[in-house]
């Protein structure tokens, strides 16, 4: 039988090695190298609070960065296994799929955007806003994405694009899920967040932004 050397995903800069705990495909079969991306792999739902750098430029002011903290849960009770993704958004793994919503005044408000696990390279679709606006998703592979936290392969590009509106891309790390993301809002401001260190310790009342 011939031997074929897996690479282990870089998870970040203090891991050297790593342990084999599952296979998700029975022994013998075909497993092609740009297999799609599962879930469980790009949206695990870690315990501690994800620390990210942002900077944010207005359209009509100097831009400024800011620390945002991630914890997987914010505090609105009956969403259980809810995870931040910046300051009014978050998201919510549902079944094979990852629903994103909107945080204004304590509340989620679900948003036309969904990611359909297992992510395909090359995937594209086309979906209608609440506001009857038309959008385009559009998924590719990367890797060598460096942030903060290390240097990344394996990685999932997904980028939203909303007609007249603005754009919005996240970055997936397997193991880790968000470690990058970047978007603009046409006309008013742009965005990009990069993970920095992850807290095991964190406190969900503790959780928030803190401007720098």
């Amino acid at each position: 039988m011939e031997r074929v050397e897996v690479r282990m995903p870089h998870l970040g800069v203090s891991v050297t090695e790593g342990t084999v705990l599952a296979w998700r495909v029975a022994p013998g079969a075909t497993v092609a190298a740009d297999e799609p991306g599962l879930l469980a792999d790009y949206f695990p739902l870690r315990a501690p609070a994800a620390y990210f750098l942002c900077t944010y430029t207005p359209q009509d002011a100097e831009p400024y960065s800011y620390e945002l903290n991630r914890w997987h849960r914010p505090p609105v009770a009956a969403m259980e296994g809810v995870r931040w993704v910046d300051t009014n958004m978050a998201y919510r793994v549902e079944g094979d799929a990852v629903q994103f919503y909107d945080y204004t005044d304590g509340q989620l408000v679900e948003l036309p955007h969904r990611l359909e696990f297992p992510l395909e390279p090359g995937g594209t679709w086309v979906y209608t806003t609440q506001e009857g606006r038309t959008a385009l998703a559009a998924v590719d592979c990367l890797d060598g994405v460096t942030v903060p936290y290390g240097t990344h392969d394996g990685c999932y590009r997904v980028a939203f694009i909303e007609q007249g509106v603005g754009e919005w891309t996240l970055v997936l790390a397997p193991g880790h899920g968000v470690v990058r993301e970047w978007g603009e809002l046409y006309g008013v401001c742009s965005w990009e967040c990069k993970l920095v260190r992850y807290d095991e310790a964190a406190n969900p009342a503790d959780v928030g932004n803190k401007n720098r």
